[in-house]
C-alpha cells in the first residue's frame, strides 16, 4: 500500500467519523428535549413550594425582657471625662 492510498484511508475514516459524530449528536438532542422538559416540571413545582407562608410580626416576643448587659454596670471608666495617663 503506497501512501496515497494510506492517505485516502485515512480521510475517509475520518469523514466517516464525523458523519457517525454528527448523526449521534442529533440523535442526543431529540432524547435532551424530554429530559428539559422533566427539568422544567421539577423547576416550577420547587418554585410552588419555596413560597412562604404569611406570618404576622406584629408582637415583639423580646420586649419586656430586662437589661442584662453587664457591661453597662461594670465599666469604671463610663463617666470618665479625662484620661488619667496625663
Amino acid at each position: 500500500m503506497n501512501k496515497k492510498n494510506l492517505w485516502i484511508a485515512i480521510g475517509a475514516v475520518v469523514v466517516v467519523a464525523i458523519i457517525v459524530g454528527v448523526w449521534y449528536s442529533q440523535s442526543q438532542k431529540s432524547s435532551l428535549s424530554d429530559e428539559e422538559q422533566a427539568l422544567d416540571d421539577l423547576n416550577s413545582a420547587l418554585d410552588a413550594s419555596a413560597e412562604l407562608p404569611s406570618t404576622d410580626f406584629s408582637t415583639n416576643p423580646v420586649k419586656n425582657l430586662p437589661d442584662t448587659n453587664p457591661a453597662d454596670k461594670t465599666n469604671p471608666y463610663k463617666n470618665l471625662e479625662t484620661n488619667p495617663f496625663k
